[in-house]
């Protein structure tokens, strides 16, 4: 698996993110790809809540005679945030793109290889419909998990806020099975302005970087290291 991560550090995460997928040749063609970024509510990306949308912009920019691209979240205020963040306005220029309020979809539940919480899990199933998965992170801290970057933002391809509460006592274990059912193939930290102390108010912090790479593990170590935080 490869390990290169690259770090761009800059105050546009669009210049940022542009920067990370050219100096590690990113590119897509002819596949059905799935972009999750990890919003909060319709936060905007300067408050450190939310994925800022020029990150997804610049992954639209690099695929390539792709059949089917969607963009899916399931967070509070799903529906608002892709029309107040701007992800409804790429449609002008992307009219074939879908935007999924995961909250609205039919769950299916998915074993789990290796658990090391529980033996099956429920999952929006229209991300096992596509062959491409790039998950775009915030760079947060967070109260239960620690730090929340890609490995935690699976953690919103659970559909309903019920199932998410099953697994919030749990979400450090519930996260690495998660993980094992749904795979990321390429990664990226929005690190412009991140968020610390709590992960639902707003405590932005500007670090300046944009974080990426393919291995999901490595991507989120070297950006918990920019946070100062050692997760070896």
């Amino acid at each position: 698996m490869k390990t290169r991560v690259h770090v761009a550090r800059t105050q546009d995460p669009y210049r940022g993110a542009g920067e990370v997928l050219d100096a590690l040749a990113f590119k897509v063609r002819g596949k059905r790809v799935f972009i999750k970024p990890n919003l909060t509510g319709n936060r905007p990306s300067h408050e450190g809540m939310g994925v800022d949308t020029g990150m997804v912009r610049a992954v639209l920019e690099r695929l390539e005679d792709c059949p089917e691209i969607a963009i899916g979240e399931s967070c509070s205020k799903t529906d608002r945030a892709f029309v107040d963040l701007g992800y409804t306005a790429l449609r002008e220029k992307y009219p074939r793109l879908k935007l999924l309020d995961l909250r609205l979809s039919r769950s299916v539940w998915k074993a789990i290889p290796h658990p090391r919480h529980t033996k099956a899990m429920p999952f929006a199933r229209e991300v096992f419909e596509y062959d491409y998965l790039v998950n775009i992170a915030k760079m947060k801290t967070h109260s239960l998990a620690g730090v929340s970057l890609c490995l935690k933002n699976v953690f919103g391809f659970t559909p309903t806020r019920r199932q998410k509460l099953m697994y919030h006592p749990f979400i450090r274990t519930a996260v690495l099975d998660m993980n094992q059912a749904i795979r990321s193939d390429f990664c990226l930290v929005d690190g412009v302005w991140g968020n610390e102390f709590d992960e639902i108010k707003s405590s932005p912090v500007n670090a300046g970087v944009v974080v990426g790479g393919e291995n999901l593990l490595a991507v989120d170590e070297v950006a918990a290291a920019v946070m100062g935080i050692d997760v070896g």
